[in-house]
């Protein structure tokens, strides 16, 4: 899947996470608001540079993005909250899609 709205993809993942926008884009690092963040950061990744990836959650330099992936990455592979955090992140995103495509107002 293709994420190319990242307004919609920091909703959704707050949405899901239960935390705001602002908290993934902020500072703070609790639980919830930085694994939030890593997820945003490693499903952008996915489709853009890891560079774009960190500065729309409010981080500077690259190596972020590219640590918020690895993590999320090898997460995956062991940890069933996470896969079903990004697939509920996913699908809300693409509820937000949907509701805001131009057929739909």
């Amino acid at each position: 899947m293709l994420v190319d709205d990242e307004k919609a993809l920091i909703t959704a993942a707050a949405i899901v996470m239960g935390v705001t926008p602002e908290a993934i884009t902020g500072r703070r690092k609790r639980y919830a608001e930085s694994l939030a963040r890593q997820i945003v950061m490693a499903i952008w990744s996915d489709s853009h540079s890891l560079q774009h990836s960190c500065e729309i959650v409010g981080r500077t330099h690259h190596t972020a993005a590219y640590y918020a992936r690895r993590a999320i990455h090898e997460r995956l592979q062991y940890c069933e909250a996470t896969k079903e955090r990004v697939r509920k992140i996913l699908q809300k995103y693409s509820e937000i899609i949907l509701a805001q495509s131009p057929e739909n107002h």
